[in-house]
């Protein structure tokens, strides 16, 4: 399927982090990033330019938190622009406020650092990261896999279900078997390890219960038990964007995210996070890698008896055979590629205002585009329901 339109909203493309996820997203956008015709990379590390100086990309090097480093980037736009905030520990809300009077929009994928650094509720951090903006442009919050494309995939399940009685339970299931035998002396995890072990450490459980957000008082993931296909995985229910965002959906009663790992993960999670960062490490491209990365959404109505499990698995040898990075890259540098090109392609590019992937309007037009754009990117959910997922709480 074809991603060619001749609508364009945007002439700058500016990529603010060059991660590990930023750069996937530039190694796997070689047929979006022509959509654009200027690219800007920008990161406090000047080193990560160095795969990408033959691409004809322009560089800043910098933080975009910095004022005089947003006017230098500010400069460099041709027409108009829309800024992809991959950046760890940064501001986020301070960055869009920047941004408004310079006409640039805006999209990032969690909810970056919150107003009281070293503070570790994401009650706090949600209620900050989703402060509105006032802008003449769009501005989209939490977008990837999970926060992003799972809130997606939950209002896609009702509107194809015709009757809807009772309140929803969702629960968001990720199971990740990244391993690297040949990594040194680390324990492989997909993504940035300061951010996963805030994630699974230091900020409490937070689910939807009855339609309002519950957040336990002790720090740390509390311990599940998930089932896939009846196997037993050691899981955590953890504190997550997409599962504050899901209070936003109407119908959805009950949320919550059950995230399992390789055992070796798991066992680093019972130590502490200074223990922790010392030996997880992203693999290197040079590293190989092997497992699967599964992420599932399954959506129940208990009174209308019936529920629907959609489910995107990726292998992560394969994925590093053919593209350098492992699954979790993969997954979440497409589902951010899906809405750079919705706001580049759509009316969404357009559509003044703050917006995340649990309230933002979707027309039938729109659903549409989404049915165009993600198939074409590869991005493959498929029917998940022989999985069988259910969990114990321990």
């Amino acid at each position: 399927m074809s991603l060619l339109t001749r609508q364009r909203n945007f002439d700058t493309l500016i990529v603010a982090g060059v991660g590990a996820i930023g750069s996937s997203m530039i190694s796997l956008g070689c047929d979006v990033l022509p959509f654009f015709k200027k690219v800007i990379l920008v990161d406090l590390d000047a080193g990560r330019f160095a795969g990408f100086r033959s691409r004809g990309f322009s560089f800043v090097q910098g933080s975009v938190e910095d004022s005089e480093v947003l006017a230098k980037v500010t400069d460099m736009v041709e027409g108009k622009g829309l800024l992809v905030n991959l950046c760890a520990d940064v501001d986020n809300v301070l960055i869009r406020r920047m941004l408004a009077p310079r006409d640039l929009a805006y999209v990032d994928s969690c909810a970056g650092a919150g107003r009281n650094p070293g503070e570790h509720l994401f009650s706090s951090s949600m209620e900050y990261a989703l402060t509105p903006v006032e802008s003449r442009c769009p501005q989209w919050l939490c977008w990837g896999i999970n926060p992003g494309m799972v809130e997606i995939i939950v209002r896609r399940i009702m509107r194809e279900t015709p009757q809807l009685r009772g309140g929803l339970d969702v629960t968001v299931y990720e199971h990740d078997q990244l391993e690297a035998p040949d990594l040194d002396k680390k324990i492989a995890v997909g993504w940035c390890p300061s951010a996963f072990i805030e994630e699974m450490m230091l900020f409490p459980t937070l689910e939807i219960r009855n339609g309002l957000p519950r957040e336990d008082c002790q720090p740390g993931a509390r311990r599940a038990m998930a089932f896939w296909q009846g196997d037993p995985i050691a899981s955590r229910i953890v504190a997550h964007e997409d599962i504050w965002n899901m209070g936003m959906i109407g119908g959805v009663k009950d949320a919550c995210f059950v995230y399992g790992l390789h055992p070796l993960v798991m066992g680093i999670l019972d130590r502490t996070p200074r223990e922790a960062e010392d030996v997880l490490q992203v693999p290197p491209a040079n590293v190989p890698v092997c497992g699967l990365e599964r992420v599932a959404v399954r959506v129940g109505d208990a009174a209308a008896h019936w529920q629907r499990t959609l489910c995107w698995q990726t292998d992560h040898q394969q994925t590093w055979k053919e593209h350098g990075i492992n699954a979790v890259q993969l997954q979440t540098a497409l589902s951010m590629l899906l809405a750079v090109l919705l706001l580049q392609q759509t009316r969404y590019g357009r559509l003044a205002g703050t917006y995340c992937a649990a309230d933002l309007p979707i027309c039938a037009g729109d659903w549409q585009e989404f049915e165009r754009i993600m198939p074409a990117l590869g991005m493959a959910w498929e029917d998940g329901d022989h999985l069988d997922l259910r969990f114990q709480r321990m």
